[in-house]
């Protein structure tokens, strides 16, 4: 490779500060604050690397040898002696192509210098000089790389003359030639989150924020974290959902999500009572987890939260997951109606009970009897002179024995006999998974009982259901 000549390096010289006032409006385009790292091509074409070097002057500085471009560290300095030192200092190879037509090696290259560096960072890729192979093989690796972006050294073309024009060099960030596929995994996320797969969108979401346009990168970023909140919520990190759907709730929503803004709202202060009510009901005292548990909004946000779940599992037929969140749903239901009546069902105690309803342990011995048991009476305190917690039937025939509004008319027998199922469960007691016509005979059950005890409430069920519903993605 012949050096530069003296008129080639002046020309470069007045060129620069051109090119370097072209950078910044590509910069904001892209949402890149700074380029934290600059990758080149070592080619027998210096002049368009010392464009980009001159121009940004990165922290880091990298190029990618190959053979016969022994020179090139030398060229580039003659184009930029004001930055000698500079070179000398930054300048550093990791791999060597075999040959400039190696693409592999060129991908090998590229991952050994971003090995080296930070994986916070915006890093930029020349793909101006060098062979097509070489700049096809480059393009085609940098966007594989998150936050990782091509740029060249634009010139513009006189087509009269079949030539670029001098001294309209500018800097140009190519489009993502990945874009279409951007959108199919945008599709791809898409379908995942309406199958309820959260952390599947979440990742996709993810990965395509930090690819493409500014704009593109704001609507996916704030996928993303809705994405992320439904999938905490789901695992019940209710802290975690809370302050991911804050994020949300203060971005700019996609157009995907403005119709469901009054929605996201209603969810968020939903979690803000939650992780408020889990935090107050752990380790509390009798009389406090009594007062949590007869508190009825914050039942409904814990019903809400049980029952969007296990209709989301159902829908995925998991019917063993559902089968096991509807069943706390009916031990929730039962717990608060018993809480009422002054009753902790993990620690009962009947004295206050019975203090209204004297004739409670013979109500209970006819509920018994009714419904085919061998009449025993109100639990008693074993050994430890406590009555152990009351299980899900026992609660409810002590709130039939109560004639508890709840299950006043209702052929309690139900819940026992469309339990078993959930009893019998590989997740519960058993050895066997519970199948789709199992699963509806007992979802049925906690049907009835979620509508009485919303009736109870005076609450809505559809609107009860629709705040605790995840949002779709609108087309």
């Amino acid at each position: 490779m012949a050096p530069p000549t003296h008129e080639q390096i002046a020309a470069f010289q007045s060129r620069l500060p051109a090119f370097r006032a072209s950078i910044a409006p590509v910069l904001a385009e892209y949402a890149i604050a700074t380029c934290d790292g600059l990758i080149i091509a070592a080619t027998g074409q210096a002049e368009t690397a010392a464009y980009l070097v001159g121009a940004l002057q990165p922290p880091r500085l990298a190029y990618i040898p190959t053979p016969g471009t022994e020179s090139f560290a030398a060229d580039l300095k003659q184009y930029l002696p004001d930055l000698a030192d500079y070179l000398d200092e930054q300048l550093k190879s990791y791999h060597q192509p075999a040959t400039p037509d190696d693409t592999q090696g060129i991908y090998l290259a590229l991952k050994a210098i971003l090995a080296h560096w930070p994986s916070q960072g915006a890093y930029f890729v020349d793909i101006t000089g060098g062979r097509k192979p070489m700049s096809v093989g480059l393009a085609q690796a940098a966007h594989l790389f998150p936050h990782v972006y091509p740029v060249y050294v634009g010139s513009d073309y006189d087509a009269a003359r079949n030539r670029f024009v001098d001294g309209t060099q500018h800097f140009v960030i190519p489009p993502d030639p990945y874009a279409i596929f951007g959108d199919l995994q945008a599709a791809e996320a898409e379908r995942l989150w309406h199958a309820h797969d959260y952390a599947g969108a979440h990742k996709i979401f993810t990965d395509l924020a930090g690819r493409g346009a500014s704009a593109d990168q704001v609507r996916y970023r704030v996928l993303a974290t809705l994405a992320d909140a439904y999938h905490c919520w789901g695992e019940f990190a209710l802290t975690d959902a809370k302050t991911r759907l804050s994020i949300v709730l203060a971005s700019t929503l996609p157009a995907q999500l403005v119709p469901f803004e009054p929605i996201l709202r209603q969810q968020a202060a939903s979690l803000n009572r939650l992780s408020t009510t889990i935090l107050r009901a752990s380790g509390q005292d009798r009389i406090a987890a009594l007062k949590t548990l007869a508190d009825l909004p914050r039942m409904l946000d814990l019903l809400g939260t049980l029952d969007s779940g296990a209709r989301r599992n159902e829908q995925r037929q998991d019917y063993d997951t559902a089968a096991l969140l509807h069943y706390r749903c009916l031990e929730l239901i039962s717990q608060h109606r018993l809480a009422t009546w002054d009753v902790l069902s993990e620690y009962p105690d009947f004295r206050s009970v019975m203090r209204r309803i004297p004739d409670l342990d013979q109500r209970y011995r006819t509920i018994e009897d009714l419904i085919g048991f061998q009449p025993r009476g109100l639990p008693f305190p074993g050994r430890n002179g406590k009555i152990p917690p009351l299980a899900l039937f026992n609660g409810y025939m002590l709130l039939a024995a109560l004639d508890d509004p709840l299950v006043r008319g209702y052929d309690i027998t139900q819940i026992r006999d469309r339990a078993e199922a959930r009893n019998k469960s590989i997740l519960a007691h058993g050895y066997r998974l519970i199948d789709a016509h199992t699963y509806q005979r007992f979802a049925a059950v906690v049907d009835t009982l979620l509508d009485r005890f919303l009736q109870l409430g005076n609450q809505d069920r559809a609107a009860w259901e629709a705040a605790f519903r995840f949002v779709p993605l609108a087309a």
